[in-house]
């Protein structure tokens, strides 16, 4: 919880986290070699899909590749699942996030009501 309290404006709860274990959700760490959290990723398989639920790399460890190498282990795990899609939203303010999506090969293809200010991607895998 520490690294999500502090890595997001609008961060999961407790709650949020336990209900997505509870429903069977993927979930994956990455930890430095010392033990220490780097960053996580909670994802939702759906009928030939991948949805993202969630993505954080501690502000610590920022800038030094490893929502790559979290988006590695996702990526693994859609082809495993035979997921043939891979899912996420981010809010509009997210400017990071949506540069790193981009390089990764996502496209966005939608955009939630302006309530919400979100964005949608998509990357499928029959392009690389």
């Amino acid at each position: 919880m520490v690294v999500e309290r502090a890595g997001l404006r609008l961060p999961w709860t407790r709650g949020n986290f336990v209900d997505s274990l509870a429903a069977g959700h993927s979930a994956w760490t990455l930890h430095s070699e010392a033990g220490q959290l780097l960053g996580y990723f909670v994802a939702m398989a759906g009928v030939d899909e991948m949805h993202l639920l969630n993505i954080t790399v501690a502000p610590h460890a920022q800038g030094r590749g490893h929502a790559s190498q979290l988006f590695g282990a996702l990526i693994a795990l859609c082809r495993r699942c035979g997921a043939l899609e891979l899912w996420l939203e981010v809010r509009d303010s997210n400017v990071r996030a949506r540069s790193i999506y981009a390089h990764l090969g996502f496209a966005q293809v939608g955009q939630l009501s302006r309530l919400h200010h979100h964005r949608i991607f998509r990357r499928p895998w029959a392009a690389g």
